[in-house]
């Protein structure tokens, strides 16, 4: 049912002078609700992003709900997006009236499509102020493939700066196997072995440059499965490890450590709540299952003071969410002078708000050509 009587319009003003931000030019948004009985409007305008230009526009998105003889009624307008200077262009528009229910829920599916792809440009927007404004350079790389934000261009930059032309890794926590830190690696013409829980979207097993090993990690297997890995891909070393299994991680990563497995890169997911040098990590439970709440894995300051131990430096947190730490074993310094030294100048903090869609649908075909 249609939850208020009244109109609802979501639109664009005429004529909005924006200051320069030096960003590509995007749009504001206006919201008002009018009452159905007349009374004043109120107004909330957010989203003002444009290089000093002069929008001439009508509405996009508009969705206007009326009580019409005993029903409502919704009118719902998709405008085309703006373009600098000039009117949107009427023809790309339509319009539809709907008197029954179904129709309107098809309206109101229609105008939040739009309302996420505003978001997502916003989004992305945002993303690029964010890197490009950061003091640690490496996070200007950033850039988003098979990720879950902009893990794989820093990955990219760290292991060219390293001279690895190829290697092996190992990825501990995959998902189905669609988006994590290591499919961008077999790009490369690297080979590896991931560790999870869940079934793969695709058959791994006739993959020449990859192993799957499915079982639920715990300190007492990590170590077995590594080794099982590197045999599978006839390797006796790993030049990147990625572990991200909210929880446990921590633990992990020092038995990894301990057992003489060191990779020149390890990525790591850290708790970014705590900001250095605040400390924190959960109590070792082989049965934890992350609850969506913020009891998991562990502070950054931990990571640094672990990875220290071990002679490893950290160089880069991903810029685009703040969950991903980057590590390299000290040898490697060399490469990285650029980099801040100081922990409180590498760290990211939180940022939750990720892309609802990002470019085409994802295809198993594409993982599987990948690898084999």
């Amino acid at each position: 049912m249609c939850p208020a009587i009244g109109k609802a319009v979501y639109r664009v003003p005429r004529r909005h002078r924006l200051k320069s931000t030096g960003a590509p030019p995007l749009f504001c948004l206006a919201a008002w609700l009018v009452p159905s009985d007349g009374t004043a409007p109120s107004e909330t305008a957010w989203g003002v992003i444009s290089r000093s230009v002069v929008y001439d526009c009508s509405e996009i998105p508009c969705v206007r709900i009326t009580r019409s003889a005993g029903k409502d009624v919704a009118s719902v307008r998709l405008g085309s997006e703006l373009s600098r200077g000039a009117r949107r262009d009427s023809g790309a528009s339509a319009e539809m009236k709907v008197n029954d229910f179904e129709s309107l829920e098809k309206a109101v599916v229609a105008v939040k499509e739009c309302t996420t792809s505003l978001r997502n440009i916003i989004l992305q927007e945002t993303h690029y102020k964010t890197k490009m404004s950061h003091p640690n350079p490496l996070n200007r790389f950033g850039c988003k493939c098979f990720s879950q934000s902009d893990e794989d261009g820093i990955t990219i930059e760290i292991i060219r700066r390293l001279g690895l032309l190829s290697g092996t890794f190992a990825e501990f926590g995959v998902g189905n196997g669609m988006e994590n830190n290591t499919i961008i690696l077999g790009s490369l013409g690297w080979r590896g072995f991931w560790v999870g829980g869940q079934e793969l979207a695709f058959d791994s097993a006739d993959l020449s440059r990859l192993f799957y090993i499915k079982d639920w990690i715990t300190l007492e297997n990590i170590v077995g499965h590594t080794e099982t890995g590197l045999a599978a891909i006839n390797a006796t070393d790993l030049d990147l490890i990625s572990l991200d299994l909210d929880g446990n991680d921590i633990y992990f990563v020092e038995e990894l450590l301990s057992r003489r497995i060191r990779p020149a890169v390890f990525i790591v997911e850290y708790n970014a709540k705590f900001s250095p040098p605040s400390k924190f990590q959960i109590k070792y439970d082989p049965n934890h299952h992350w609850t969506a709440d913020d009891y998991f894995g562990a502070a950054l300051q931990n990571f640094v003071e672990l990875f220290s131990r071990f002679g490893y430096v950290l160089v880069c947190c991903n810029g685009a969410s703040g969950a991903n730490a980057f590590f390299i074993r000290n040898e490697f310094s060399v490469s990285f002078r650029d980099i801040p030294t100081d922990v409180r100048d590498i760290y990211v903090p939180p940022r939750y708000h990720l892309y609802s869609a990002y470019g085409h649908r994802a295809s198993p075909r594409v993982i599987e050509t990948i690898f084999s």
